[in-house]
């Protein structure tokens, strides 16, 4: 049920202790157990018409001394295969209307605590697009594309 639900859909399984469907095999059938619980009850919330606030947490962006007009968050997401205790977030500094000028950051917040902190920080000039992997197993986590200046 874990893997068929939740693992090979790419969801992440809130308090997941492994990374690796391998080491599902490491667990008892109680502890199997209490993760598809788990799972399932949090997904049947995050999906439903009335969600249930069950945590909250305030996520502000790292400032950043070239940056004088402020930021704004673009996007928010969790990576695969870490039960969600890794959330990424893309932030615009510099609302210029050039494009050359903007400036983004991709920040990885680890929200397992009761407080978030930051775990990596990437700053990316001329942004044009990116991909958050969906392979759990995979090294890679991040694909970015960028304008070419001709700097």
């Amino acid at each position: 049920a874990l893997l068929s639900r939740f693992i090979n859909r790419g969801l992440p399984v809130p308090g997941c202790p492994f990374h690796e469907r391998t080491s599902i095999v490491e667990m008892n059938a109680e502890g199997l157990e209490q993760l598809v619980v788990r799972a399932q009850r949090f997904w049947s919330n995050w999906t439903s018409s009335e969600p249930k606030l069950v945590r909250q947490a305030e996520i502000q962006s790292t400032h950043r001394p070239w940056s004088s007009s402020g930021a704004r968050n673009l996007a928010a997401e969790f990576l695969p295969g870490y039960g969600g205790q890794y959330l990424l977030t893309l932030t615009l500094f510099d609302a210029s209307s050039e494009r050359d000028n903007r400036r983004f950051s991709f920040e990885c917040w680890d929200i397992s605590g009761p407080k978030p902190i930051p775990r990596a920080v990437l700053p990316v000039a001329g942004l044009l697009g990116y991909a958050v992997n969906s392979e759990a197993s995979s090294p890679h986590v991040l694909a970015i594309s960028r304008r070419d200046s001709g700097r």
